[in-house]
C-alpha cells in the first residue's frame, strides 16, 4: 500500500536533510530526503533558494520514491525511511 501525504517538518541544516511526515494507513512513517537528492533533482551541486520551495517543486517525486523505497523494503523499526541519492535511479527526475 502506498504511503500517503501528511505534513512537512522541513529543512534540518545540521544533518542536511529535508523532514516530513507521509501516513502507512493511520501510522505516521517520519520521512527525510538527503540534499544530495534535491542537488540531483535540479542537476547543481548547491541549489540556492528556499529550502521549501525545492521541496515542493520536487514533492510528488520525492513522496513517489519514499512510498515505493518503502514498499520494497520497508523501514528498520517501521515508523521511519530515508531517501538517499542511491535510492534514486539515474536518469530519473
Amino acid at each position: 500500500m502506498p504511503l500517503t501525504r501528511d505534513k512537512i517538518i522541513g529543512f534540518d541544516p545540521k544533518s542536511m536533510v529535508y523532514r516530513f511526515v507521509m501516513m502507512n494507513g493511520n501510522r505516521p512513517i517520519e520521512c527525510s530526503v538527503s540534499n544530495a537528492v534535491f542537488n540531483h533533482l535540479e542537476r547543481l551541486r548547491y541549489p540556492t533558494g528556499n529550502p521549501d520551495a525545492l521541496f515542493l517543486r520536487w514533492r510528488e517525486t520525492i513522496e513517489k520514491a519514499i512510498s515505493d523505497k518503502f514498499d520494497s523494503v520497508g523501514s528498520p523499526d517501521d515508523t521511519s525511511i530515508d531517501l538517499f541519492l542511491k535510492d534514486i535511479k539515474i536518469g530519473e527526475a
